[in-house]
């Protein structure tokens, strides 16, 4: 199985350990579906990892299971929250109070 791998590295240090990032990527095409494989963190932890991330993508391979699509019935898709409601806005009108002092305005609570 043919995997397009990707290998990205930071050009300046950029965690808070002034250390540079990188990340690993494989893209797959199996059975009319392209998969997407990611590895990301500090250079030298992902670097070290790198052999191990390639043999993984080895071994992906699809089951004789049929897939969950729109198309058979199923979907992957979180189903839709309810629309939002926007808050009640209480109307208030300001009314002046005399009070022999200073004039003052009653407060809506």
């Amino acid at each position: 199985m043919k995997c397009f791998f990707v290998d990205l590295l930071s050009e300046k240090p950029i965690l808070p350990d002034d250390s540079k990032s990188r990340i690993l990527g494989g893209i797959l095409a199996l059975n009319g579906e392209t998969w997407f494989f990611k590895m990301s963190g500090p250079d030298q932890l992902v670097e070290s990892q790198r052999d191990a991330f390639k043999q993984f993508l080895e071994t992906v391979h699809v089951a004789s299971a049929m897939p969950l699509t729109a198309n058979k019935g199923a979907s992957t898709n979180a189903p839709t929250p309810p629309p939002i409601e926007a808050p009640r806005v209480r109307r208030c009108n300001m009314r002046f109070r005399p009070t022999g002092r200073k004039n003052r305005f009653r407060r809506c609570v």
